[in-house]
């Protein structure tokens, strides 16, 4: 990288130089418009070759900057984006509003388009004379992060990509007049990921990077009586090539790819509140699975059809090692996108949620958010 910043250093001079001989000779006869123009053709000259300059200099990224040219592509006969503007070492989104942890990879990835989102819903029932507000979803904002790390000439494990990130999370309803039925959770705490490439893959290369988080946090519900603390450990595989955690945006009709988390979650209630919870600890452990199938992303068809329906799957699984209690949850979610960032959608639940042990079956309709 000196070597290439050196050289274009040298020409950046040598080509002032040659400029400036070249002129030399006419200038005591050169009008001032002459002149003018000479000295404007030698800036930009000199300006064309700061450019390229800058280019050499700039960090390279790591392997999740190169991967993502070919997970984030551009629309078809689109014009070519800035490489300064584009590129993964620069992205400046800090602020990310999505479903649950899952939803955020190195806090890049699934784009906003093909996440979940966050949800909240209010139900006035003036029959009942009753209200009740739920909320489904995670505000997460970005302290520190580094997705380029220089990637090793060497095929050698290294870390590819970090990133500490406090959050909050909620879950669950809060009714008014308050109805015995309610449960709800909410978390705050800080997410602690990195990322490792050519890392000691399960199937010799596979997957090709692999997520490690570490989150604690401390647990509440929407009243503020629960108290609770716990620590979070994910662990996340993703290969473009086999659409784990991405894909290649390369079929007009059907872009989907599968998310697959391994989970620890020890815990310590000290007060239930509405959660659900007994006072005791949890040892949890189990994985999830996520299919989302994003229908026509960039196909010949209509624009109300193009990019606007999607589907997302996810099935949960989880056993307590203190309890030896085993809980399951399955959600089956049809959107329709309305903007880049708001769609609305069917959804269907069924099972338990290990964070409130209340079971519930349900249809709702849900207006999604996600940044």
């Amino acid at each position: 990288m000196r070597n290439r910043a050196a050289i274009a250093l040298l020409l950046l001079t040598t080509t002032s130089i040659s400029l400036a001989r070249a002129a030399t000779p006419d200038i005591e006869h050169a009008s001032i418009d002459e002149l003018k123009k000479r000295d404007a053709a030698l800036e930009k000259e000199k300006a064309a070759i700061r450019k390229r300059l800058r280019e050499l200099s700039r960090k390279q990224g790591g392997a999740f900057e190169r991967g993502a040219a070919k997970l984030f592509p551009n629309p078809p006969d689109s014009p070519a984006a800035d490489p300064e503007k584009t590129s993964f070492c620069n992205q400046d989104q800090r602020l990310f509003v999505r479903a649950d942890s899952l939803d955020n990879f190195l806090y890049m990835a699934p784009s906003a388009e093909n996440a979940t989102g966050a949800s909240v819903s209010y139900t006035g029932d003036r029959v009942g004379r009753s209200d009740t507000l739920a909320v489904d979803g995670q505000v997460s904002y970005v302290l520190f992060r580094d997705l380029c790390p220089d990637t090793p000439k060497q095929y050698i494990p290294f870390v590819s990509g970090w990133a500490v990130v406090p959050f909050v999370s909620a879950s669950g309803s809060l009714t008014s007049p308050r109805a015995r039925s309610e449960e709800s959770s909410t978390k705050a705490g800080v997410d602690t990921q990195f990322e490792l490439a050519r890392s000691f893959g399960i199937f010799g290369d596979f997957p090709l990077r692999q997520v490690f988080t570490f989150s604690p946090y401390y647990q509440t519900d929407f009243r503020g009586e629960a108290r609770a603390w716990g620590f979070n450990g994910y662990w996340d595989a993703y290969d473009l090539r086999y659409h784990l955690g991405g894909y290649l945006k390369t079929d007009p009709y059907l872009g989907w790819f599968v998310q697959i988390r391994g989970e620890t979650d020890i815990r310590q209630v000290d007060i239930p509140g509405v959660t659900g919870l007994t006072r005791s600890s949890y040892e949890w452990a189990g994985a999830t699975a996520r299919l989302t199938m994003v229908f026509l992303p960039f196909a010949d068809v209509p624009d109300w059809l193009q990019n606007r329906f999607s589907f997302v799957a996810t099935g949960k699984y989880f056993h307590d090692f203190n309890s030896g209690m085993d809980v399951s949850l399955y959600q089956a979610l049809l959107k329709y996108k309305l903007n880049p960032y708001s769609s609305i959608g069917f959804e269907y639940t069924n099972g338990t949620d290990k964070d409130t042990l209340t079971y519930s079956r349900k249809y709702l309709v849900k207006l999604l958010y996600a940044q």
